[in-house]
């Protein structure tokens, strides 16, 4: 949120009436990523393992903006191993949603640290297709946004997962 909602609790959003395409993850949290340009430097703080899997994971952190508290939500479809949420996701492979059954909810916080992260790093789409749940991932304020309000993050983190749970 930005402008006047700007570390405010989450509101809801107005209902659209037509079907709203979800095939892109949103931005991410502004965040400081960690530093690893300079393998060696980094190699002094971190395993080679670990600068390994941060090289594969920060490009997909690139995409930055206050306005960053997305959900991304994978839920199995009805006759259909696929998935709906995920980027590469086209319409839930024309697979009608099941709307008679009612499928158990896993709501997945990201953690790491308070600095970097967000919910678009984990793809739920098989856990939710073959588990037949609907996985719900997040991404919450980070870094100076989230420090700058830090006696608030935790009530504002709480509020966004208890928003979270009614809309589910």
């Amino acid at each position: 949120p930005v402008g006047s909602l700007r570390f405010m609790p989450p509101v809801t959003v107005t209902p659209w009436g037509d079907e709203r395409p979800a095939t892109e993850f949103g931005p991410v949290c502004p965040q400081q990523l960690p530093q690893i340009k300079n393998v060696s430097a980094a190699m002094a703080t971190m395993s080679q393992a670990r600068i390994k899997a941060l090289q594969e994971i920060l490009p997909k952190l690139a995409n930055q903006s206050e306005d960053c508290l997305y959900l991304n939500v994978y839920a199995p479809f009805e006759g259909s191993r696929r998935s709906g949420g995920s980027k590469s996701d086209q319409n839930g492979g024309g697979k009608k949603r099941a709307g008679s059954v009612l499928n158990p909810v896993i709501l997945f916080i990201h953690g790491d640290s308070y600095e970097w992260g967000s919910g678009n790093l984990y793809d739920a789409s098989v856990l939710a297709a073959v588990g037949k749940v609907v996985v719900i991932t997040l991404n919450y304020r980070l870094g100076i946004l989230g420090k700058k309000v830090f006696s608030k993050l935790l009530k504002l983190l709480k509020e966004q997962v208890l928003h979270v749970k009614k809309w589910i």
